[in-house]
């Protein structure tokens, strides 16, 4: 897999007064880790902080080992209860990507190098993403809660009913689809594997009759 060589530009802070809207009730965020030696020479620091990158070491909590220097991961696949995008593919720090994910702030739907929107508040309609070239993935899961947009069907014809309870059993059903542990943030899969088992899960949901 080639590198990310776009440029880094500078990193827009907004105004924390800006106000903030509703995150997507839940999302996982599929990165692929990145070894030193698979990164360009030019393209070994984040462009968030700006630090560079350490090796990639698996089975670390950077909640628990604070010190540890953070691992390139590259963005691939956003999977929320109604759709899954593929996204940008730029690299990022790993504490820097949750820090940015957990901001709660305007942007932190979007990359911070090219500002591809990496999900929408409350969209709707399914999104299939083309397949990637990854070899392993990890997964982030945020954890969110929304706070309306729930009055009458959506877009997609799916009811309020149906749409309450895809969203309130997505996350167990993304750690049963990827043979997750809870707790756990590996999935051993390539990326065209992702896809795949996110076509099959999303096919499972809409064959609930929920709709």
């Amino acid at each position: 897999m080639s590198p990310s060589t776009h440029p880094t530009p500078p990193f827009a802070v907004l105004p924390s007064s800006t106000p903030t809207r509703p995150p997507p009730t839940n999302l996982v965020l599929f990165t692929t880790p990145l070894t030193l030696a698979s990164l360009a020479p030019d393209c070994r620091t984040c462009a968030i902080c700006h630090e560079t990158f350490g090796e990639y070491r698996p089975n670390i909590s950077f909640q628990t080992q604070t010190t540890i220097q953070e691992w390139a991961v590259r963005v691939e696949i956003t999977a929320s209860p109604d759709s899954s995008l593929h996204l940008c593919g730029h690299v990022f720090g790993k504490r820097c990507l949750e820090n940015h994910l957990n901001s709660r702030q305007p942007w932190h739907n979007k990359c911070p190098m090219c500002r591809m929107v990496w999900f929408e508040y409350g969209s709707e309609g399914r999104k299939v993403a083309a397949p990637g070239a990854g070899t392993w993935v990890e997964s982030e899961v945020v954890r969110e809660s929304t706070t309306g947009g729930l009055d009458g069907a959506d877009d997609g014809g799916l009811s309020n009913r149906g749409r309450l309870r895809r969203s309130a059993g997505f996350l167990q059903q993304v750690l049963e689809a990827f043979n997750m542990e809870e707790g756990s943030d590996e999935v051993k899969m390539s990326i065209e594997e992702v896809e795949r088992a996110l076509e099959r899960l999303y096919s499972s949901l809409e064959g609930t009759g929920e709709r």
